[in-house]
């Protein structure tokens, strides 16, 4: 249980090691939708879930948080990302703790995460409308575990496969690949203090047009919540989060149960190292007016409602994130079922 502290000094060392790098990488790699956020509840908060005791909710960013779910649940999530591109995205997971002769093994899920980029005429090579309409789509497919190791830490893995047709002119192929996804979670002072961290999309893609390796949005991050004795019922929470092809990013969230675990209100923020630096280069008059905010998601609000339905708990959850350089705002859904 003690390593779990020097695990996460490794992977805080290797991410501020990479704080420096330019994100030159930026849009090379494939499979840009994996990094969305799909889910209402994240999303509200920022996008910091490593930490948080999030059941379903947060097995796409952590998969130890598995380990911690009591009985089945269900969880399914839209999100129109731009309304005026017709681009948006849905995700759905299953999961339930596993028995077997009488030993628990642990906690499987399921998930299909549906991203769709709309509906495009085909224009042949003369410039000609030739009247067929592609449909563009990407697709994935997980698996995941997690099992507590002692009573305060848990781990998990992930695997997933990915489908992505492409569409030029005249050429039609898919992009494929496999993942992997590595998490952990430690939590301290009956679960006041949670610690999270996570390695996320190891493996490869490969293009059925292109001999040409292709590079995933591998990423390491690390993250925290905590519930303070002064506010016992607010938990906030803060990530790190330092993918090969961006910079690094620091989400930041609040929750509040505002009503008997009934009525919950959350927020959050995004911002990267370079808005940070740019920040500070304005405090010190060195204005750049061409700068523009490196991560699109900044300010998000959110709320939470939970109900007892059919022996079973409901949970519909709403998030509203607001975009830097008038980008439209995305609004995301999602509804929990504990069965």
């Amino acid at each position: 249980m003690n390593r779990f502290p020097i695990l996460l000094l490794i992977l805080a060392a290797f991410i501020a090691g990479q704080t420096r790098s330019v994100a030159a990488r930026a849009g090379t790699t494939a499979f840009p939708f994996l990094d969305i956020c799909y889910d209402a509840r994240t999303a509200a908060m920022g996008g910091a879930s490593l930490g948080l005791p999030a059941d379903l909710y947060g097995v796409r960013t952590n998969p130890a948080v598995l380990g911690y779910l009591p009985s089945p649940q269900l969880t399914t999530s839209y999100v129109p990302y731009f309304l005026n591109l017709d681009l948006s995205g849905t995700q759905t997971v299953f999961g339930m703790p596993l028995i077997a002769g009488g030993f628990p093994i642990g906690v499987m899920s399921g998930s299909f995460l549906y991203f769709s980029a709309g509906a495009l005429p085909e224009i042949n090579e003369a410039g000609i409308n030739t009247g067929i309409i592609w449909h563009n789509y990407s697709m994935a497919g997980a698996l995941s575990w997690s099992r507590i190791v002692w009573e305060t830490f848990s781990i998990g893995a992930t695997i997933k496969a990915m489908n992505e047709p492409v569409y030029t002119p005249g050429i039609y192929y898919a992009t494929n690949g496999m993942a992997c996804d590595l998490g952990a979670q430690y939590r301290l002072d009956n679960s006041r203090i949670i610690l999270g961290m996570a390695v996320r999309n190891l493996g490869l893609a490969y293009s059925a047009h292109s001999s040409e390796r292709l590079s995933l949005p591998t990423s390491g991050a690390i993250g925290i919540s905590y519930v303070p004795a002064s506010l016992p019922s607010s938990r906030l929470a803060a990530d790190l989060v330092k993918a090969t092809d961006d910079f690094l990013n620091c989400n930041i969230g609040m929750e509040a149960d505002i009503y008997r675990r009934q009525l919950f209100l959350r927020g959050g923020y995004t911002f990267s190292s370079r808005d940070v630096e740019e920040a500070l280069n304005r405090l010190g008059g060195e204005q750049n007016d061409s700068y523009r905010k490196t991560n699109w998601n900044g300010l998000s609000l959110g709320l939470g409602l939970s109900t007892m339905m059919n022996k079973a708990t409901v949970a519909i959850d709403a998030a509203y994130v607001l975009r830097a350089d008038m980008i439209e705002p995305a609004p995301c859904f999602s509804a929990l079922i504990t069965f």
